[in-house]
């Protein structure tokens, strides 16, 4: 009998495995174009963290692609609206396999960075100044629910006289900010 659960267990774990490798630790890390240490480059760090991931299937083992190490760096950045690089991160490799299923994923974590202009509101509050670019939003509300802010505030910021946007036009937005430090 002890010896079926010996064999069982081992069995589980030949099935069963999974497995985490650090591939580096990171200062700053980008994949957009950000001139960093160019002027006049002003980037603020933000108070919370981010993890992005990008994972790839194993069926029967064979790999339906590969995990994309630059697509869990982007998906990290754009969780943090604005942001264009992250720091103070690391960047792991985990592969995990049961039976005839698999995955192989880039899971990368950091501190999201942000050009920023820090203004005083006046509830003693900071604010983050944030230029953004439109490339596919083509309205107020949409731009609205992406940063969590008032179409309202939108339009009031911008003197704009209604809410369709134009590809390339540049929109300010202010978003509140807890650790300005």
């Amino acid at each position: 009998m002890l010896k079926k659960i010996h064999l069982m267990a081992l069995l589980i774990v030949v099935l069963v495995s999974s497995c985490t490798f650090r591939v580096t630790d990171f200062t700053v890390i980008s994949t957009k174009n950000v001139p960093i240490g160019q002027q006049p480059t002003n980037l603020a760090k933000a108070s919370t963290r981010v993890k992005g991931v990008d994972k790839a299937h194993i069926i029967l083992f064979i790999p339906t692609g590969s995990p994309n190490l630059k697509e869990a760096i982007d998906k990290a950045i754009e969780k943090y609206p604005g942001a264009v690089a992250l720091s103070d991160g690391v960047v792991r490799n985990k592969f995990m396999w049961f039976l005839l299923y698999g995955q192989s994923r880039y899971i990368v974590e950091g501190t999201p960075l942000y050009p920023a202009d820090l203004q005083a509101s006046t509830s003693d509050t900071y604010m983050m100044k944030i230029t953004h670019q439109v490339n596919k939003e083509k309205n107020v509300k949409e731009l609205a629910k992406m940063y969590k802010v008032s179409e309202d505030d939108i339009m009031a910021w911008n003197k704009l006289n209604n809410n369709e946007l134009t590809t390339g036009q540049e929109i300010t937005i202010y978003l509140p900010i807890q650790d300005h430090a």
